[in-house]
């Protein structure tokens, strides 16, 4: 489900900020993905919830940063501040920790794809009690009892 908030696709800004979050129900389990983009002032401009199947939470986290991104395009070319939890996917993003395993290979390959949309990305860890990442959170969980659909 992705409502948008604000009409601004046909002006492109200077830098979006892009707050994700994935998870599962078990671990692995049937997953869902959340993200919300705000302008530079706070904001905010769209979000999207989406349930992705099978997944673990690690895959879930990349799944939502790459789907984060490809609606992020759509608002800006230049600097896309990305916030999220995870500090596994922070740390592999900005090359400080490796990727061993297969299907994370697969995902990280998918997310440097999608950082070539920008001029420049950031990966910002914050604490889970922080609130934006409250609020994405508590859509991913909504994600699990509602249907899925495009609105703008």
């Amino acid at each position: 489900m992705f409502e948008q908030i604000n009409s601004q696709e046909s002006n492109l800004l200077d830098e979006v900020v892009l707050v994700t979050d994935g998870g599962c129900k078990g671990n692995p389990g049937p997953g869902a993905v959340g993200f919300i983009i705000y302008d530079r002032k706070g904001k905010e401009i769209i979000r999207g919830i989406e349930r992705i199947g099978g997944t673990t939470n690690n895959e879930a986290e990349y799944r939502a940063l790459i789907l984060g991104l490809e609606y992020a395009s759509k608002y800006t070319k230049q600097r896309v501040i990305c916030v999220l939890d995870s500090e596994l996917v922070v740390k592999q993003a900005n090359g400080e920790y490796q990727v061993r395993d297969y299907q994370m290979i697969i995902l990280y390959d998918e997310l440097k794809k999608k950082e070539k949309l920008f001029k420049k990305v950031e990966y910002k860890r914050i604490a889970r009690e922080h609130r934006l990442i409250i609020r994405v959170d508590a859509m991913v969980k909504d994600a699990f009892g509602k249907q899925m659909a495009i609105r703008k």
